[in-house]
This record gives structure tokens, sequence and C-alpha cells, in this order.
């Protein structure tokens, strides 16, 4: 055989050797990653749900493993507070900053329901440009406040803070609030509005503690000794806010 024919020999069995390398065979083929699960107090960056909630997030979806939310990146207790520093910061710019928020599933291995959790805070100063609803807002809400609006809860406290710069006169007002969404095909549980204000009690208690609120923005230790929830705000004709 010719050098030319025995190069061409070679040329062919090097694809071939190539095509069998690079077949469709699934054998020994890595399997597809899954998105990796998490404990009740490893969601939203490991320090927001505490021991001491983590049964009420389990309660609340029916799950004990969770995977973050898709629509919006988990925040911690240090990024959350980060968040709402830079918003009072802003000034009368305030109403344009982000609000922090961790989006919480239930892992589909571990429940049927395919429920979620959010929780949300945002920051609101009397410094603030304001509209009707917010002044409004702020001249009925001030101190330590809850509410209850369906599968909505909230918790509203006056931060002053010399890490913040928030004053006695204008304080950071921090507005918290947790919402879940259960499965059609199961109903929440009997002790969910009860469940969401123990998490979203911790999360808030944890958070002014992080932000150094004076006496931790007069919330209590205990979930026992917030306020008794007041009736939703009647908006009137005033606009909504836009978060």
């Amino acid at each position: 055989m010719s050098t030319r024919n025995r190069k061409a020999a070679l040329g062919i069995v090097l694809m071939a050797l190539v095509a069998a390398g690079c077949g469709t065979s699934d054998e020994g083929a890595p399997e597809p990653s899954r998105a990796q699960s998490f404990s009740a107090t490893q969601v939203c960056g490991g320090s927001v749900v505490l021991p001491s909630s983590a049964k009420a997030l389990e309660r609340l979806t029916g799950a004990t493993s969770f995977v973050p939310g898709k629509e919006k990146q988990e925040l911690g207790v240090p990024a959350t507070a980060k968040v709402l520093e830079e918003a009072y910061k802003a000034g009368r710019g305030i109403y344009d900053m982000p609000g922090a928020d961790c989006v919480i599933r239930g892992d589909s291995t571990s429940t049927p329901l395919n429920s979620t959790v959010k929780l949300r805070f945002d920051a609101y100063s009397e410094k603030a440009d304001l509209d009707d609803y917010r002044k409004h807002r702020l001249e009925h809400g001030k101190g330590t406040m809850t509410s209850l609006y369906g599968s909505r809860t909230s918790i509203s406290f006056d931060c002053v803070s010399s890490r913040v710069g928030s004053t006695q006169d204008i304080p950071l007002r921090v507005n918290g609030r947790i919402t879940s969404a259960a499965s059609t095909a199961s109903p929440e549980p009997p002790t969910a509005a009860e469940d969401r204000m123990l998490i979203l009690h911790t999360a808030s208690l944890s958070l002014a503690k992080e932000l150094g609120c004076r006496d931790n923005g007069g919330l209590p230790d205990d979930v026992s000794g917030l306020p008794e929830p007041l009736p939703p705000l009647d908006r009137g004709a005033s606009p909504s806010p836009s978060r």
C-alpha cells in the first residue's frame, strides 16, 4: 500500500473512533443535576428562619425540605439589612429603592402541595416624597404594628439606628410581610395565620438586631408580645404604592 493510501486509511479509522466516542449512548452519562434542597433553617441565607420558627414553616408548607424560589434571589438577614439601610440613606428617593425578597418553595420530593412562602421587607421614611396613600400609612402607622389580610401577614416597626443614621424624629420604618400560597389540592393548615406571624416575627427581630435598632425597634422577644392585628388600611381613592 502506498504512503498516500496508508494515510487515507488511518484517517478513516480515526474518524470512526471519534464517532464512536460521540455516540448517543446514555451509558455512563451523568444524571441531570437537581436543584439543591435545604432544611427550614437553611433557607433565605440561613438567617431568616430560626429553630424556633422552623416547625412553623414546615407546617405552613407541608414540606421538610425546600428549594429557592425562581422569581427572586434569596436574601438573608445581613443582605436585607443592607438593602434597607441603603434605601433610608437614599433620602427622598427611598421609594425608588428596591425591597428585599426571599421566596421559599417546598421541595416536591417532600410534599405534594407545591406550596410557596414569600417574605419581603421594605423601607419607609417621612423624609421621602409621599403620595396620599403613603402619607396616610405613616400618619396612622407608628410604632410596632401587625395586620392580617387573607394569606398575608405584616409587621411594621420603627428603627432608630446609628448604623443607618435614622433618628427618633425620622426613624427608618420597616415593613415586613409574609404571604403563603398552598396548592389547590390541599387547604392551608388551621395554624397558618399563627405560623406566618411566628416566622415573620423571628425574621423581623433578627433584622432589627442586625440593623442595630434601639430597643430592637420595639419588637418583643416573643411573638405573644406583639400587638393585636389591625384591620386592613382603607385606601379609599388614594393610589396604591407600586411595590
